[in-house]
């Protein structure tokens, strides 16, 4: 595995100081010795992380002057479109980043190993933010073959809880709650924090059994507990605590 994705493997796993430390070092060199690549991947993993810890805009001047320090070319284009996709999310532009990502897609090497299949994550995720269901769904399908292949599977939680919602928008919510059972387990394996606390909240919505419903709920907050505990960034920390999702779950007003 290279330094990338044991980098984002790490802040899945809640070794955030690891993980950012990790990241940052392979930038610096990267920048040092002038390989593209490299500088162009690590802020949209970074920014991605931070967003899911409710702070897109920490370290937002560094990243910017990272992205900006690229020299432009085919193979780092789709890099930029994923990170002014990632902001316009963020801003509630979902039309725009729809339209952004759909550049992203036609780039034939997309999701071909571990950088391009995290980049092609923000696909999904625009498709659905303006309900483009069944686009969503055949971006992830594929994606989820392309995984297959490159045998990366850090990402799948991901990508089939963005399953789940698609599923759910098209009517099929016993086929979304059968995708989240499978990303939990998922996640489970690979002792990914960041990404079973979201996956257990959408278990926690689709549901109907009340027990089991309450026992999801219960380990939500236990992966939240856990995250949080290794939060050492006082900023981060407080941005992941004050996230609506974190705080409904918490006062027991979540689904």
């Amino acid at each position: 595995m290279n330094s990338i994705a044991l980098g984002y493997s790490l802040a899945e796993m809640g070794r955030f100081d690891e993980s950012f430390d990790l990241l940052i070092q392979a930038i610096d060199y990267a920048a040092r010795a002038q390989f593209y690549l490299p500088q162009a991947i690590i802020p949209v993993i970074l920014t991605w992380i931070y967003g899911l810890l409710g702070n897109i805009n920490y370290h937002h001047e560094q990243m910017r002057a990272w992205m900006e320090s690229v020299a432009e070319s085919d193979s780092t284009a789709f890099f930029r479109q994923a990170w002014d996709a990632i902001h316009l999310l963020n801003k509630g532009k979902t039309a725009k980043a729809a339209e952004v990502v759909k550049d992203i897609y036609e780039y034939e090497n997309l999701g071909d190993g571990p950088e391009g299949l995290f980049v092609a994550l923000v696909l999904p995720a625009a498709l659905l933010a303006d309900n483009r269901n069944e686009e969503a769904l055949a971006v992830i399908d594929t994606m989820l073959t392309k995984m297959d292949k490159a045998g990366y599977n850090a990402l799948r939680a991901h990508y089939l809880r963005y399953r789940a919602v698609a599923q759910r928008g098209l009517g099929d919510e016993s086929g979304a709650l059968a995708t989240l059972k499978s990303a939990y387990q998922i996640a489970l394996q690979q002792q990914a924090h960041a990404s079973a606390w979201l996956v257990l909240i959408d278990l926690t919505a689709l549901e109907p059994d009340e027990s089991t419903r309450k026992a999801y709920r219960a380990r939500a907050i236990e992966e939240i507990d856990y995250l949080a505990a290794n939060l050492s960034d006082p900023e981060l920390l407080e941005s992941f605590t004050s996230l609506p999702a974190v705080r409904n779950l918490k006062s027991g007003t979540s689904s």
